[in-house]
């Protein structure tokens, strides 16, 4: 690559690199950028070349590795020289980007940080937030969300720069249960942090989670390194990523922030909530993010629960099927500081061995977790037990399997929950029919529209009225399971939600 200014490298990242990103690379290692950087005090990787002479996604530091000591929030580094077979194919510290967007370099003291390159606007706004916030020197006071060091702006794109942790961090698995509870409450405080600043990650799941540990890249599962820091007591977890986060106002209420169904359909398979399966016209974001992290530690630990049940209620409150029954971040830690790090004490499992078998089983909201516990601790517990999956919602996630459908039962329920709504169910065709005139299909659509409407009230209506003993009975008002104290939570909005149903 010849020499190129900085316009017309945001020209390249507009255009072609946006359709290849995983070309970035060649441009991250041309001449113009290594110097950029430098300039600013970060050495970048190299970037390791094929035998075509094409720049690959794999790089190593460019200086040798001559720190002694590791100060937080950088991270502890290699451990696996023993696992390697070639030193000259698998350098020390060398790291695989599948995406492209993330440089990796060692600052003027030779720490390494890895750079993010941010397009959106509303990425770099909760990224500066962070940044603001300050950055912890050590894990006691540490928020748990990966520290941002500095912002570059580059024309109309920016650099952020954060301390390079390692990916994968339940690799190798941990191996006491106490060492496993410690992943799920950092994960938590950073998640109660994220909202408590009104920020609403929006992806969270087990690859946007991160320790402060790194090494090879193809050797984490039997780095030695790894288990021996994690039974030291000196590895710490963070989230990161925030390519879908979304940033209220401070003096917001969570109850009050919603997003449109449409911001629900990013994400990763397999850890994208139900919020809007059933074509609810917007959603809450920190719910959302609640039920998000339930199934990511779901997927980490569920397996679990035989030795650890208190972990059930947990997950179960964690990815309730109802956002307005689930815990709330804050809940969630208080929930684990207050009830299940003491019952793991209590009972003693804290040094027991964990299993490390996640097994193959799914591992989704609708799943029983209480099967084979004993029966009286899930009666003790059955008010944080999700029920089992109604007749509607099995009917309108089936309605809604497609596009075009969602939009139209979001389009509805939208419309239900407007004043005078039978008003709208009766003159809808009526209203609507000038606007088609001479369009067959297009009255047909509405008449189906109209009916559909009217069933929407009436289904709803008595879905609506045989709910609400049940609401009114079922009252996780206390982290106690015999509720004697009332002190903990009320589910007045769920009331609130259940009556604006009604015609």
């Amino acid at each position: 690559m010849g020499e190129v200014t900085e316009h017309q490298i945001q020209i390249q990242l507009d255009t072609e690199y946006a359709e290849e990103p995983w070309r970035l690379p060649t441009l991250w290692n041309s001449e113009y950028m290594r110097n950029w950087f430098r300039e600013r005090g970060y050495h970048l990787y190299t970037w390791r070349y094929d035998e075509y002479g094409e720049c690959t996604l794999i790089c190593y530091p460019s200086l040798p590795d001559e720190l002694k000591e590791t100060v937080f929030p950088y991270a502890y580094r290699g451990g696996d020289d023993r696992l390697v077979w070639d030193l000259d194919e698998q350098p020390a510290l060398f790291v695989v980007d599948s995406k492209g967007n993330m440089l990796y370099a060692q600052n003027l003291q030779g720490h390494h940080v890895a750079i993010k390159l941010v397009k959106t606007r509303h990425e770099y706004e909760v990224l500066q937030y962070l940044q603001k916030q300050c950055i912890d020197n050590s894990q006691e006071h540490f928020s748990h969300v990966i520290p941002i060091l500095e912002i570059l702006p580059f024309g109309h794109y920016w650099f952020a720069v954060m301390p390079r942790w390692g990916d994968l961090p339940n690799h190798p698995a941990p191996q006491t249960i106490g060492e496993a509870l410690e992943f799920i409450r950092c994960m938590l405080k950073g998640l109660n942090f994220l909202h408590q600043h009104r920020i609403a990650h929006g992806d969270i799941t087990p690859t946007n989670t991160l320790v402060n540990h790194f090494g090879r890249a193809h050797f984490i599962d039997q780095n030695p390194y790894r288990s021996k820091l994690r039974s030291e007591g000196l590895l710490t977890y963070a989230l990161f990523d925030f390519d879908f986060s979304v940033m209220f106002p401070q003096t917001s209420a969570l109850e009050e922030c919603r997003l449109p169904y449409q911001e629900s359909w990013h994400g990763t398979p397999g850890f994208t909530p139900s919020d809007t399966a059933q074509g609810e016209f917007d959603f809450s974001p920190f719910a959302w993010d609640v039920c998000g992290m339930g199934m990511t530690l779901c997927y980490e630990f569920q397996h679990l629960i035989p030795d650890v049940p208190i972990l059930a209620p947990l997950l179960d409150k964690m990815v309730m099927r109802d956002p307005a029954q689930r815990f709330t971040a804050s809940e969630a830690l208080r929930f684990f500081e207050e009830v299940v790090y003491p019952w793991a004490a209590e009972y003693k499992v804290l040094q027991c061995r964990a299993c490390t078998d996640k097994g193959q089983g799914s591992r989704g909201p609708d799943v029983d977790r209480w099967q084979g516990l004993d029966p009286a601790f899930v009666n003790e517990w059955a008010a944080f037990r999700q029920p089992p999956l109604p007749w509607f919602t099995k009917f309108m996630r089936i309605v809604c399997d497609s596009d075009w459908r969602t939009h139209n039962v979001a389009w509805i329920r939208k419309r239900l929950h407007e004043p005078i709504k039978l008003n709208f169910v009766l003159n809808v065709y009526r209203r609507e029919q000038c606007l088609v005139r001479g369009k067959n299909y297009g009255r047909i659509r509405l008449i189906l529209l109209s009916m559909l409407c009217s069933a929407f009230v009436l289904v709803e209506t008595f879905m609506t009225m045989t709910r609400i003993p049940d609401l009114l009975s079922h009252h996780p008002d206390s982290f106690s399971p015999n509720r004697e104290n009332i002190d903990f939570k009320t589910q007045s909005g769920s009331y609130i939600a259940v009556y604006a149903l009604l015609p």
